[in-house]
């Protein structure tokens, strides 16, 4: 393609994988190198074709399993008790009001957004006084066993990077609660979904696009070294780590625009619930349709690929905007059970810890 656009990225990518990122790339129906290495002393061919064949000892993965749960007795405020015992609505979902208590330890603040697997609240953290984010999932067998998954990923991508330089979101611990697993996790910005639907989807500027990029290539770089597919990239599932942003403006006179931007480029990839490592069961339908690798569409059985497929995705539609707020709403019909629901604004409950 011509468009200097994408001739800029495909040559930040070749820069990007020039400077030691390997992206696991392979054309459907070949085996991946990831796979036919495992347990072998050697690595994949140079992405590029440099046809090096140094032998390298395998990068040791660690597999410490599902983290311990916390006790939601280990930090007791008297004054603070957890509310009445009360049923879940008729999805399995917490039941909640804004201002309870959640346990001792946590006071609900607002709803940050709710899915397929549950809901996620802000929270103030009594004992580190912090914002969080918890994820509370719906009380229903599938959905716990879908969280013990998931929780068995996060703490392999906690412990495979401790000092959180791969750009996944942190974990920070996890606790059952009333039957809900509930997963604390920092607090982070909007989505780049959601900053997009706000800027009335206007696209982001190159230069932060190359930004955002180079990110989610180490970020997917990282889950394949771990032998993990995400298989739900998709811009809700990007978030800002900040929540500032300031005005930008192009060209001159009455053809000048304006546009909000983020102040920083930091974002972190969120929502492995769906992520599988190379040696389980593969669901035959992944990802966001939007977001789908055509392999996946036939049927043809998917693998690390499919990532790279929903990647290149959301760089063109950070590129290009979604045209306009109908053809972007559309195309998450809230319907559907892949798409995310909470879209409303809901008003925080004052502080006060």
């Amino acid at each position: 393609m011509d468009h200097p656009q994408f001739q800029l990225l495909l040559r930040m990518a070749q820069e990007t994988l020039q400077n030691g990122m390997h992206l696991p790339l392979a054309a459907p129906g070949v085996p991946h190198p990831a796979l036919t290495n495992v347990g072998s002393n050697k690595r994949g061919r140079d992405p590029l074709g440099s046809g090096s064949s140094e032998e390298e000892a395998p990068k040791r993965v660690c597999r410490p399993g599902i983290p311990p749960a916390t006790s939601t007795l280990s930090f007791q405020v008297p004054d603070r008790p957890s509310p009445p015992l009360r049923a879940d609505d008729k999805e399995g979902h917490y039941v909640y009001q804004l201002g309870e208590n959640l346990s001792s330890r946590y006071k609900i603040l607002s709803k940050m957004g709710e899915g397929t697997f549950g809901r996620v609240l802000e929270c103030w953290d009594r004992k580190h006084k912090d914002y969080v984010a918890i994820k509370i999932v719906r009380n229903i067998d599938k959905y716990r066993h879908a969280a013990m998954i998931e929780l068995e990923v996060l703490n392999t991508l906690e412990r495979n990077d401790p000092e959180g330089n791969k750009n996944c979101v942190a974990l920070r611990e996890w606790f059952d609660y009333r039957g809900h697993v509930c997963m604390v996790f920092e607090k982070l910005g909007p989505s780049l979904f959601d900053f997009m639907r706000k800027n009335e989807y206007r696209p982001f500027p190159i230069d932060l696009v190359q930004e955002f990029s180079k990110q989610l290539i180490q970020a997917v770089a990282y889950l394949h070294d771990l032998h993990l597919v995400h298989t739900d990239l998709k811009p809700e599932n990007i978030l800002l780590m900040s929540l500032n942003y300031c005005r930008s403006s192009s060209g001159s006179g009455q053809s000048s625009t304006s546009r909000v931007v983020p102040s920083s480029s930091a974002i972190k990839v969120i929502d492995f619930g769906s992520s599988t490592f190379e040696e389980q069961y593969h669901s035959s339908i992944v990802s966001t349709r939007h977001y789908r690798a055509p392999e996946i569409i036939m049927g043809m059985g998917w693998s690390y690929p499919c990532d790279m497929w929903s990647l290149g995705c959301i760089i063109v539609e950070l590129l290009t905007g979604a045209g306009n707020e109908k053809v972007a709403l559309a195309r998450r019909c809230p319907q559907q059970e892949e798409c995310q629901g909470g879209e409303e604004d809901v008003q925080p409950a004052p502080l006060n810890p």
